[in-house]
């Protein structure tokens, strides 16, 4: 989950526990470690996320979720619990439990993170539509998060990877980002506009080098894998760890309390027209599981 990336010696972490248990992986060609303390903390705010495919934690390379990435931009002190799931929209992520699991461990103080769009764009029992039942669904995770003390943001999903002719991105989103948009704003709750800024990292990319943030990869990379690997909505670690820097750069730009909470080097505004080249970002592989299975939602 890469929860620990860049730590190093006599460094803390603060990590959200879920169902009781922690899972350390060390990655890395030179990883070791010599001892772990861990102590309780019932009093660090903690951020919880909400969303799809896009934010989760997925538990096998090649895939992985801005949401997984995102805790190596803060200092202890706050924790992040990233309750995402693969092909969720907000509807079904209420149906299954998910917001009801949230809301059981939120206390005064926390955050929430919503991020839908993909799947609730889609025919079925999940489907709602912009700036009517769409922002119904979101209304219900807002006040649910102040109901508990916490503070709802709204972060509007990024684009798929999908250019024309001349290298814009083409909008397959529809409405769903500038509903969200008018939700925030009438509702007053911040708003995190990861749609606008991913048009700009995909488009200083292009169609050509965008191809390393999302999932694309030719036959025979990965075992039993026969057939190529043409993903344009989910990324890979690099692609993820972009839109994370992404998802920073709007908070540095809010009036979020919690940015204090952001690591020093964080806290240097990244700009999506100048993304980092894949070769500067080393995210070692985790070699416990590798899928070359898509996950749900697109």
């Amino acid at each position: 989950m890469h929860l620990l990336a860049g730590l190093e010696n006599d460094e803390d972490c603060t990590v959200n526990v879920r169902d009781g248990q922690l899972n350390l992986e060390l990655l890395g060609e030179s990883r070791a470690i010599r001892s772990v303390s861990i102590a309780r903390n019932d009093t660090a705010p903690t951020i919880f996320l909400a969303g799809d495919s896009t934010v989760c934690d997925q538990d096998a390379e090649p895939w992985a979720g801005w949401g997984q990435m995102l805790p190596s931009f803060f200092q202890p002190g706050i924790a992040i619990a990233n309750h995402a799931q693969s092909g969720r929209a907000l509807k079904s992520f209420q149906w299954e439990g998910r917001l009801g699991a949230i809301l059981k461990e939120m206390k005064a103080g926390d955050y929430l993170f919503v991020q839908f769009t993909h799947n609730d764009q889609k025919q079925g029992a999940a489907h709602v539509e912009p700036f009517t039942t769409f922002n119904d669904e979101l209304g219900v995770y807002i006040k649910a998060a102040r109901d508990k003390g916490a503070t709802p943001i709204l972060v509007t999903s990024m684009h798929r990877r999908f250019f024309d002719a001349d290298g814009h991105i083409e909008n397959t989103l529809g409405d769903y980002p500038e509903s969200m948009r008018q939700k925030a704003k009438d509702a007053g709750v911040a708003l995190l506009d990861l749609n606008a800024q991913s048009r700009v990292l995909y488009e200083a990319w292009g169609p050509e080098k965008s191809k390393s943030a999302f999932v694309w990869f030719p036959a025979h990379t990965f075992p039993k894998q026969e057939q190529p690997l043409k993903d344009n909505t989910h990324f890979t670690n690099y692609g993820a760890y972009e839109l994370a820097r992404c998802v920073v750069a709007e908070i540095l730009k809010s009036d979020v309390d919690f940015k204090r909470y952001l690591r020093p080097e964080a806290q240097v505004f990244f700009e999506a027209a100048h993304p980092d080249s894949p070769e500067t970002v080393a995210i070692a592989p985790s070699l416990s599981a590798i899928s070359t299975e898509k996950p749900e939602g697109n």
